[in-house]
């Protein structure tokens, strides 16, 4: 789940290792939490972005038989149709 602490400690890895780690925690569904998180990046990092790790998953074929069935033959996920990744 979204958990800030977890978030924070992996920053604080990066700020360790030489980077500069900014923990942020957003719905990805939510199309303006997902807007104010690039902007916190920005104003944080004067709008340099590097490396992007996103933690969100949606089973894709929970809604679909016909994408359930390629999940299940071993399909990757550039395989599944675009709806799968359009709410």
């Amino acid at each position: 789940g979204r958990n800030a602490k977890s978030a924070g400690d992996t920053a604080e890895l990066v700020t360790r290792a030489g980077g500069q780690g900014v923990p942020i925690v957003c719905d990805h569904s939510d199309d303006s939490q997902v807007e104010q998180a690039f902007q916190e990046i920005a104003k944080q990092t004067g709008g340099k972005l590097d490396i992007l790790v996103n933690n969100a998953f949606k089973d894709p074929g929970s809604a679909s038989p016909e994408v359930d069935k390629l999940l299940s033959s071993g399909a990757k996920f550039y395989d599944l149709p675009l709806s799968v990744w359009d709410d």
